[in-house]
């Protein structure tokens, strides 16, 4: 049948017009009896294509005419794990709770997907669907781990709220704090600590990203909680072995980046003044 024929790649209209959003142009050719379940030679199906780009009302024809949602690709994901790494939450609603927990080949499920990208709508409505937190990755790793590397906030936020655990490690030993903090992402290290993760007592590698440095570019809160506990130390032993829990080779090289820190605080503060008296001799003139 034409409507079958299939390009170099296996894909067939129906692919192609699924991928570029062709409501009109999926519904013709499954009307005249094409496939909804054809798979390209990657295993992907026209389904994954329209969830990958979006296409919610392409993906509901696909649907309608006995589109299968379980079905995988060659990297073992479904239009699922599609839909939440790009975060196309609104495709959820069709295709929940099909293969909600399912596994690609490097473990992953779309929480974990969605979780890696910082999609927090899309991976609120996983959850509110009954998504799982416990599958791990060939490596170990979870969704709270995935989030806390790439340092997204809010991500982290909404699965704490949903009992994530902060303290769990990878196969490599590694925790969501750990990872953070080695990625540099002093935001993320902060709002970990201030939710319970545990500093490993080994201490913890902090990692600058402004100036590449092997230090962490401490965000003022941090640098404020830090300069506490310097001050708390009894001893220079004491305050020594302080900083190297927080990856820094001693207590001098922690009170610089506090200082730096301190002092890029008050610079933000002195650029804000500035600009509100700037505002006001504005009004004043009349401008």
């Amino acid at each position: 049948m034409e409507a079958e024929a299939a390009g170099r790649e296996g894909e067939s209209a129906v692919h192609l017009a699924s991928l570029l959003g062709h409501e009109e142009v999926v519904k013709a050719l499954l009307q005249a009896g094409a496939s909804a379940n054809l798979a390209a030679l990657d295993g992907k199906t026209a389904l994954s294509h329209a969830c990958y780009r979006g296409h919610l009302q392409v993906a509901r024809s696909l649907l309608q005419h006995r589109a299968r949602c379980d079905v995988v690709d060659r990297g073992q994901r479904s239009p699922l794990h599609w839909a939440a790494e790009t975060g196309q939450e609104a495709l959820l609603d069709i295709l929940l709770p099909c293969s909600l927990d399912a596994q690609d080949l490097q473990g992953w499920t779309p929480l974990m997907a969605t979780a890696q990208q910082g999609h927090v709508a899309t991976a609120r409505r996983l959850l509110e669907g009954k998504a799982s937190l416990e599958p791990q990755g060939l490596d170990g790793e979870t969704a709270v781990m995935l989030a806390a590397l790439n340092g997204h906030i809010e991500m982290l936020r909404l699965l704490v709220i949903h009992r994530a655990d902060l303290n769990q490690p990878a196969g490599d030993g590694m925790t969501p704090l750990k990872l953070a903090g080695e990625a540099g992402h002093a935001e993320a290290v902060q709002r970990l600590l201030a939710m319970g993760a545990e500093v490993p007592p080994e201490g913890l590698a902090l990692k600058g990203q402004a100036d590449s440095s092997d230090e962490l570019a401490l965000t003022a809160s941090l640098a404020r909680q830090l300069s506490a506990e310097l001050k708390s130390a009894a001893t220079l032993e004491a305050a020594d072995a302080l900083a190297r829990r927080w990856g820094f080779d001693d207590a001098q090289r922690l009170l610089g980046a506090v200082s730096a820190a301190e002092a890029h605080e008050l610079e933000a503060h002195l650029s804000l003044l500035k600009e509100w008296v700037g505002h006001r001799a504005c009004v004043k003139q009349g401008l």
